[in-house]
């Protein structure tokens, strides 16, 4: 942990904590009166509110909303988790590879007429569950778009990298049209070093390194809507490719008195990936108030990766060389329907069904060289598997509103899947899971709530993790499993929630999780090390967000911070000690002061943003990371052109990621046998954006 953290993580904390006082005095003395309204518990911020900001897109909009965190999803099996908490028009993207993010970037800014702020028991159906949800409201318009382009200039490589996209919205007929096209190709480089030490603390070990890539990706999108029957038609499609080169060089010192290095290790990777997506929605107005929809969706995916590390001593001679390669192909198809009634009645109930259906046949292979040139296959279990699985759920959901200050959410979602492997291991499993969920919303004024939930959540295998899989430059092969389980919570949470009608924000949540089958590295019934269910584990922290205006101080000044804290707790089967559950990453800070000059048609800011710290378990290691804390700063301008110019200096000073590697013998329940210290810099560089609407 950087040394000035705990005081810059305390100022954040201590900052969000005081914007409702602060904020209560900057009523009394404001000047300008914000277009905005609450009403009903649901806070309206109109386009106008956003001009300040000159936005281009509606992620531009989004992003400025006060006090509002975008979640942008995961990309989970099914679609009734992981879609993030932004609507467009109250309705969920109707895809899963088109991300919140591009959904957002489409859309030209000047079809946005506003957006609402809404308490997730208002929209339970469509967020699967989020507390806070953002609806932007988006008009039909003619032809227009939106171009970007970007230039990133490394300041290590002293190299100039090209982005572009452009964003159509049009209509042809009867059906509006969005389409996106992104391509982008960048290089980068990350410098580090790594100190081994045996197990009385000598140095025995210097190595340093070079790790170049370059990552190239395109893709095209789009999105059809008309009006079908007495409902809406909605199709969509994207088609994407990456590629990622990586190449490594890593020199060994083990006589740390001189400066020539004995050993020189190559790394060297290709990854590639093709994916292609097609959904078909139909949402209609059906008689007495009741709203149905229906989804469905094909999503196809080709992956491969190789890897070789070749170790030469210096002078040149060939020692050894280890190659790893894997391949995969999925399908996904899912079908989603749901019901809901939409009155003015003080109960609404929702149901829904979906079935879904995925396929994932990966192969990976191991094969080690020895200093004659000679190739030996390793074995590693589970290394050629077909995945199968079928899952299908049904829910229901009655939302209570007994006055104007309280609403009572309950549901439940019954869930079953079956999954079968096939290829080097089978196993066949049925799992059963009921998924309830209640929330408590207190309203005593139109701009506060206070929410309670209780919820039960299944966690999502990822089907890779079935199968084998390694990490040449950390000196680390996986077996696969498949007999891994799904990971359940039962989660706490309670939220207060304060909004003012020109612009401050505070939201803070304390949340607690007992989570049963954690995942986590194990010494497998094969003898090789994989991922597996280890047991019952707890997690709670506390996270929030914040805006303040600070115009009465400082004329379009803005200050916005965000943080997580949490921690963990776990008894590792392996040692039988209490320690914090694999990944737990904390503590998160960002913090962000923005000065916007309109009638100068000016912008400028700064910032600094710590990813946190975490712990990573493997069988014969134990791994401590702290992900850097990095600054930034930019400026902007719309007075050139009609567009909007952005220059960003990312990580001023370079962001420096750090970890430190305990290694063991037999495995963590043995003593310690040395260590190695890793360093890694992030260098800064500089983005250049013009961006113009037409």
């Amino acid at each position: 942990m950087p040394p000035q953290f705990p005081r810059l993580f305390l100022a954040a904390l201590w900052l969000t904590l005081l914007f409702a006082s602060l904020s209560i005095r900057a009523d009394e003395t404001s000047i300008v009166e914000s277009p905005t309204s609450v009403q009903g518990g649901v806070q309206f911020f109109e386009r106008q509110f956003f001009d300040r900001f000159a936005p281009q897109t509606a992620l531009d909009i989004a992003e400025r909303v006060p006090g509002f965190a975008i979640d942008f999803g995961q990309d989970l099996r099914g679609f009734g988790q992981g879609g993030g908490n932004v609507l467009i028009n109250g309705e969920r993207p109707s895809s899963k590879s088109v991300g919140l993010q591009e959904v957002l970037e489409r859309i030209p800014a000047d079809q946005v007429s506003g957006v609402r702020i809404l308490q997730g028991a208002q929209v339970t159906a469509q967020t699967a569950g989020q507390a806070i949800v953002l609806d932007v409201l988006v008009e039909k318009g003619q032809l227009s778009g939106t171009w970007r382009s970007t230039s990133f200039y490394n300041t290590e490589r002293r190299s100039l990298d090209p982005t572009g996209e452009l964003s159509l919205s049009s209509t042809i007929g009867d059906w509006g049209l969005l389409t996106k096209v992104t391509a982008f190709s960048q290089r980068l480089t990350n410098p580090g070093q790594r100190i081994d030490t045996n197990a009385v603390g000598d140095t025995v070990r210097l190595q340093t390194e070079q790790s170049p890539f370059t990552n190239r990706y395109f893709s095209l999108s789009s999105e059809a809507v008309t009006q079908a029957g007495e409902g809406e038609l909605t199709l969509a499609g994207k088609v994407s490719y990456s590629k990622m080169d990586r190449d490594t060089t890593r020199l060994t010192f083990q006589d740390l008195a001189t400066e020539q290095p004995d050993l020189q290790t190559n790394f060297s990777s290709i990854r590639r990936a093709l994916n292609a997506e097609f959904s078909v929605r139909y949402a209609n107005e059906a008689t007495k108030g009741w709203q149905t929809r229906h989804l469905g969706l094909l999503s196809v995916g080709d992956s491969s990766s190789t890897a070789r590390s070749r170790l030469i001593s210096i002078p040149e001679v060939f020692l050894d060389a280890t190659t790893s390669a894997s391949e995969g192909q999925s399908q996904e198809l899912i079908t989603r329907s749901t019901f809901g009634l939409q009155s003015d009645r003080s109960w609404t109930p929702t149901f829904g069904l979906g079935v879904a259906y995925n396929r994932l046949v990966n192969r990976f292979a191991l094969q080690r060289e020895d200093a004659e040139g000679n190739g030996l296959a390793v074995a590693v279990p589970a290394a050629d598997l077909s995945t199968d699985e079928l899952r299908a759920e049904v829910f229901a959901n009655i939302l209570w509103r007994p006055s104007a200050q309280w609403i009572f959410d309950a549901g439940i979602a019954i869930e079953e899947s079956r999954i079968a492997v096939s290829g080097d291991a089978q196993n066949q499993q049925q799992l059963l899971f009921a998924k309830p969920h209640a929330t408590v919303t207190f309203a005593p004024a139109e701009s506060f709530q206070l929410r309670g939930e209780l919820r039960r959540q299944v966690g999502q295998l990822a089907f890779t993790d079935f199968v084998a899989s390694a990490q040449l430059t950390e000196d680390r092969v996986f077996a696969g499993n498949p007999e891994l389980r799904q990971e359940t919570s039962n989660i706490a949470s309670l939220t207060f929630d304060w909004r003012s009608g020109s612009g401050r924000a505070l939201n803070l949540t304390a949340f607690h999780e007992w989570r049963q089958d954690v995942l986590e590295q194990l010494l497998l019934p094969s003898g090789s090390p994989g991922l597996g269910n280890a047991g019952d584990g707890e997690v709670w922290g506390v996270r929030g967000s914040g805006s303040l205006p600070l115009s009465p101080f400082i004329k379009g000044g803005l200050l916005e911070t965000s943080f997580l804290w949490q921690d963990s707790s776990f008894v590792d089967p392996l040692t039988g000690i209490e320690r914090p559950l694999n990944g737990i990453t904390s503590p998160r800070l960002e913090i962000e002061f923005r000065q916007d000059l309109v009638g100068a048609r000016f912008a400028w800011g700064v910032g600094v943003k710590h990813e946190g710290e975490n712990e990573s378990f493997f069988v014969s290691e134990r791994s401590q990371n702290d992900n850097g804390l990095g600054a930034f700063a930019f400026l902007e301008t719309t007075r050139f052109w009609g567009s909007k110019l952005n220059l960003r200096w990312w990580f001023v000073g370079d962001r420096e990621l750090t970890r430190r590697r305990t290694f063991f013998e037999p495995n963590r329940s043995g003593p310690p046998i040395g260590s190695q210290s890793v360093s890694r810099t992030i260098p800064s560089f500089l983005a250049f954006t013009i961006e113009k609407q037409f």
